[in-house]
């Protein structure tokens, strides 16, 4: 008999505009309904500046039940999700469920059922989506205010505490007191590259060609992000090296007016904003960057994009505060301080290596995500962590 699984989460696919984890989610339902499982989703109507209008979906024999929100502006700005009665709506899921996954650490929506699961003595795991620090300002007040008022308590009960790397195990230690034995490292999974045709008017319409190192970011234009510190980095390279251009993709979190006067008009056509791109659109610059890059100031773990980069054989360049595992043993890229030295000289040491082993990178990228990150291999080993519990 197929056993039931309840994925609870504030966004799924298809709200690629959150990031990573509506990807991740949607990646692993599928895979693990290709086991055998019989998925559930409950999740609300975030889409982007729009509401998503179906509200039932089976996609991938992944059944997605949306519930709307009482604000969309305040789910797509601020990450604030209520559905009112959200207990009384899906609580026949709940009761029909074998296992239940939690997305997101401390999510309103999460708090309105906890105690429901608790009551009904209904197993279920954690995926913290790189969320545990507090970070700082009004945002870590109240996370330290939830934690204090039910999420320790979530986080203790849970049977599942996933990890995208060994740093995340010591911060379910730090913050929650979860030893690394009582947590599940599992890193995030990659689809296989769909083989995007290249687009030669692309590069044309931004004035780039066949010599540019071109390095690319994709997220969120977010002060967490440290778009700023990169191009800070950036600019001095720039300016001895013309042949270094910077490709930003991601929708405005509000400091993108900020960022864009920290370039040099002189330097508008060397740091390119491309705006939000999603799916393929974004797919084609991972072709054609030379080297995907992030430098986040607090730790988020390892990013999902990056990773996508490195499927289409683009090597990575990232601070330790989005560390991927086994980046350097497979010589796939660098994991490095955040720190302006370091980060210049990880771009340099890469063009270096890119004018003369480009092949060998790509190879050594593509392999780290075939042997390490492949998405059946992840639903595999997440399959394993469910069998032990059910």
């Amino acid at each position: 008999m197929k056993k039931n699984i309840l994925f609870i989460t504030p966004y799924f696919a298809p709200s690629w505009g959150y990031g990573g984890p509506p990807k991740v989610l949607h990646i692993l339902s599928k895979e693990l309904t290709r086991r055998g499982f019989n998925i559930n989703v409950a999740t609300t109507d975030a889409f982007d500046e729009k509401r998503i209008g179906n509200l039932r979906e089976t996609l991938n024999g992944v059944k997605i039940y949306r519930f709307r929100n009482i604000s969309n502006y305040l789910a797509y700005q601020y990450k604030l999700f209520f559905v009112p009665d959200f207990l009384k709506k899906i609580k026949e899921l709940i009761n029909k469920a074998d296992y239940i996954l939690f997305s997101d650490l401390r999510p309103i929506m999460h708090w309105q059922i906890y105690k429901y699961v608790k009551h009904m003595n209904k197993s279920y795991g954690i995926f913290a989506f790189g969320q545990i620090p507090y970070d700082s300002g009004v945002k870590a007040i109240i996370k330290k205010f939830f934690d204090f008022l039910w999420v320790k308590d979530f986080v203790r009960n849970a049977s599942l505490r996933f990890a995208q790397t060994p740093h995340e195990q010591k911060m379910y230690q730090k913050y929650f007191g979860i030893d690394s034995k009582d947590t599940q490292l599992l890193y995030l999974p990659v689809e296989g590259n769909p083989g995007i045709a290249y687009s030669p008017d692309l590069p044309k319409k931004y004035n780039l060609t066949e010599n540019n190192f071109i390095l690319l970011y994709v997220g969120r234009f977010n002060y967490l992000k440290g778009i700023d510190l990169l191009i800070d980095a950036i600019i001095p390279l720039i300016n001895i090296n013309k042949n270094i251009k910077l490709v930003l993709i991601g929708r405005d979190d509000g400091i993108e007016n900020q960022i864009r006067k920290i370039v040099p008009k002189e330097l508008s056509l060397n740091i390119i904003f491309i705006g939000p791109k999603y799916q393929e659109q974004t797919q084609v610059w991972y072709k054609i960057a030379s080297c995907f890059i992030l430098t986040p100031r607090y730790f988020e773990e390892t990013s999902l994009a990056a990773l996508e980069a490195l499927s289409f054989g683009t090597p990575v360049i990232v601070t330790k505060e989005a560390d991927i595992p086994y980046l350097e043993k497979y010589q796939a890229g660098r994991v490095i301080p955040n720190e302006k030295k370091d980060i210049q000289e990880a771009i340099l040491s890469l063009y270096n290596l890119w004018q003369t082993k480009k092949d060998k990178l790509r190879n050594n990228a593509l392999n780290l995500i075939s042997q390490k990150y492949k998405a059946d291999i992840i639903a595999l080993k997440l399959n394993k962590y469910l069998e032990n519990i059910i």
